[in-house]
């Protein structure tokens, strides 16, 4: 019996880790378990609270994921929100090194 409790110990312990991991490290998880029933439950960052080099890193890959939506036939539009996003993160660093200009 005291294996079992040591058992249910540590998966009450993993599973309560599951909403301390960031929605990157989430999305990893599921891509390499696509058979689990966790569902996602963090939240992105908001992009006023990200720095310069995470708003670079964020603008990077929808980069790349348009990129592999147009190279697999598909076609990008304005409103899209991948293309959204893209915009409000071009804005955000432009606001920022603005920012860091204005103060010095």
């Amino acid at each position: 019996m005291k294996h079992a409790e040591q058992i249910n110990a540590e998966f009450v312990k993993h599973a309560r880790d599951w909403d301390d991991l960031s929605i990157e490290e989430q999305k990893d998880y599921l891509h390499r378990h696509p058979k689990s029933k966790r569902r996602l439950t963090a939240k992105p960052k908001k992009i006023k609270d990200m720095s310069i080099d995470e708003l670079k890193k964020e603008n990077s890959k929808l980069i790349n994921e348009m990129d592999k939506i147009i190279r697999d036939g598909g076609k990008v539009m304005l409103n899209d929100p991948l293309s959204v996003r893209m915009k409000q993160i071009t804005r955000e660093i432009k606001r920022k090194r603005n920012h860091l200009k204005s103060s010095n």
